[in-house]
């Protein structure tokens, strides 16, 4: 992350991303994002070599990984970062905007602005030519499966042992869900009997209250206090 040094009209993030590396690739993608204000010194030497600085340092530090950039594109200070990341990591470029394409261009105020987002913005094309092959792909027009489908369930029991050091079955241990909280929600229909006692945070998700009172069982709140580090007390639960 660029903070010192860094001038105070643009803040610049480098910083892994969490989470969607088997969605990516096999190997896990870093993300790096930038905003900025479109007017920014596009000759800012010290800021550029900044930039570069944090690149390579991360192209050290992970040098197993590939890189991807998500940017919008629109500020001066984010094309100056995509051209540098794209450059130094060999990113890929994920284009995010916010209008088409066609009304995006004629938002720029010079020529030259309007030029360098069409050049980025054409090599993320890839993109969009790999969400058309998969959406041409029959295998990909139904409902999956209830549970997951078969790669599905072995990329989430990967992504376990990877970052937990968890070992899970993918056949009898990893269920697909619509969301977090139908998960929550119904997991107390499975394991809570009518008196059974529930250790819930407070403050924490309405849902661990709602589930638990919804089949018969009793919620003990745990306090989360800044004093702790918001972390539960376990030896200040009542018995």
């Amino acid at each position: 992350m660029l903070e010192q040094n860094t001038p105070n009209y643009i803040s610049t993030r480098i910083a892994p991303q969490v989470g969607s590396s088997e969605f990516v690739a096999k190997r896990q993608k870093i993300v790096i994002g930038v905003t900025g204000h479109r007017n920014i010194d596009r000759q800012d030497r010290k800021l550029k070599a900044l930039i570069r600085k944090e690149c390579r340092a991360l192209a050290r530090a992970r040098a197993d990984k590939s890189f991807v950039i998500l940017s919008g594109l629109a500020e001066g200070a984010d094309r100056m970062v995509a051209r540098i990341v794209m450059k130094e990591l060999d990113a890929k470029l994920i284009a995010v905007l916010a209008v088409p394409r066609e009304s995006f261009v004629t938002d720029f105020e010079t020529a030259a602005s309007r030029r360098e987002f069409t050049t980025l913005l054409n090599r993320a094309d890839h993109i969009i030519t790999a969400l058309a092959e998969a959406a041409r792909d029959p295998t990909n027009h139904p409902y999956p499966p209830y549970r997951g489908t078969q790669r599905f369930r072995e990329a989430a029991a990967r992504y376990m042992k990877r970052r937990f050091g968890v070992e899970v079955d993918p056949d009898t241990e990893v269920l697909a869900l619509i969301g977090s909280k139908e998960g929550i929600g119904h997991l107390p229909v499975a394991l809570v009997d009518p008196g059974d006692v529930v250790l819930v945070p407070d403050p924490g998700y309405p849902v661990y209250r709602s589930a638990t009172s919804f089949v018969g069982g009793e919620v003990v709140h745990m306090p989360l206090l800044r004093e702790h580090g918001f972390l539960p007390q376990l030896d200040q639960i009542p018995d």
